[in-house]
């Protein structure tokens, strides 16, 4: 009965700490939203969720907008999927000629 009792207790904890852990996201992405409208309309549509990332389109097609935020991290992504190597590897090489310092891609590293 004890162990039972146990049992139910964690999960219990464990559900209440889901719920912190969703709180806490749901928080984090209202605030990274609100400052992030300042410099750009790219999320305006966006509602902060539970889960640990958040994305919109580009305008082009495969080509996404992502934050993710985990523990100990954050990330901003730019998510190439075309379903064709050629294609992703285009776009790819597009962006990379137009950053800043431009030379061109590295042929051994493609």
């Amino acid at each position: 009965m004890i162990s039972i009792a146990d049992k139910a207790l964690d999960e219990v904890e464990g559900a209440n700490q889901e719920k912190d852990r969703h709180k806490v996201r749901r928080e984090f992405w209202t605030e990274l939203l609100r400052v992030f409208a300042a410099k750009s309309s790219l999320f305006q549509n966006i509602s902060p969720g539970t889960k640990n990332n958040i994305g919109t389109a580009s305008g082009v097609r495969g080509v996404t907008f992502n934050f993710v935020a985990g523990r100990g991290y954050a990330r901003a992504e730019l998510w190439i999927d075309r379903n064709k190597k050629e294609e992703n590897k285009f776009i790819f090489d597009q962006l990379y000629a137009k950053r800043v310092g431009a030379g061109p891609p590295n042929k051994e590293a493609g």
